[in-house]
């Protein structure tokens, strides 16, 4: 039962993860232009880690994500996604390393220490208050069962403790995602500030 296995997923998740922000550096210089990839659903032409190393990114899209059509221009520093798209290959490097660190091993969470929604499953809410990303106190936990019968959780929460100050939580499967497959989620942040 893939609750069982949690504790030893996240420990597996953490480790990838800290070993994809330890390698970004190499890793950001390890990438090809292509028109697809096997472990990305973003279509091309992008860039993207070589071979299976694209585990290490995230499996939505490409490792130019910050300075392609200024989608993420806001998650990157002031004026870097301008000076890549005019071809600074500095920039471009940076912005790739800070890619990598942002979404480190997404891959991995997602193909590997997913969860599969193929076809039929059904959905039992335990607990639910408030609609999430909100300025609101808010939570979900959430059980869901596969056709094969594997259950996954979702413990999923914002608690605001001081003002703007709030507790972002998110553990177990994103099972709050439409979609066929869901990526291990290992979220616990106290640090975040409400920003309307």
């Amino acid at each position: 039962m893939m609750i069982l296995a949690y504790p030893f997923l996240f420990i597996a998740e953490l480790l990838i993860s800290a070993l994809a922000v330890l390698l970004s550096p190499i890793l950001a210089l390890l990438y090809v232009t292509r028109d697809s990839h096997p472990y990305c659903s973003a279509p091309g032409p992008r860039e993207y880690l070589r071979g299976w190393l694209h585990l290490f990114s995230t499996h939505d899209d490409g490792i130019d994500a910050l300075w392609f059509k200024g989608l993420y221009d806001d998650r990157a520093p002031v004026g870097w996604p301008e000076k890549a798209r005019a071809g600074s290959w500095w920039a471009k490097y940076v912005l790739r390393v800070l890619w990598i660190v942002r979404n480190s091993a997404y891959g991995f969470a997602h193909y590997t220490l997913g969860f599969e929604r193929v076809g039929a499953y059904s959905t039992k809410i335990l607990a639910q208050r408030g609609v999430w990303d909100t300025n609101t106190t808010n939570w979900l936990v959430r059980v869901d069962t596969n056709a094969q019968g594997k259950k996954a959780f979702q413990v999923r929460a914002q608690i605001f403790f001081i003002r703007t100050r709030y507790l972002r939580i998110n553990l177990g499967w994103k099972l709050d995602w439409a979609a066929e497959r869901v990526q291990i989620a290992t979220h616990i942040n106290p640090f975040r500030k409400w920003e309307a």
